[in-house]
């Protein structure tokens, strides 16, 4: 009787760790995001700015 107990507490467990995402997986996707994000700001700017530097 123990021994499946024991087998459905184990299982619980495992189950559980991989359902949900911690909060450091989380926090490195939102930076990635954010990277991404300021990635694309930058070029953009940078593309901008060549524009009007040679109309100018």
């Amino acid at each position: 009787m123990h021994k499946p107990n024991l087998l459905r507490r184990t299982r619980r467990l495992h189950v559980r760790d991989e359902v949900g995402g911690s909060a450091v997986e989380y926090g490195i996707l939102i930076s990635a995001v954010v990277l991404v994000i300021i990635a694309g700001i930058t070029l953009f700017g940078l593309q901008v700015s060549e524009l009007y530097a040679n109309v100018f």
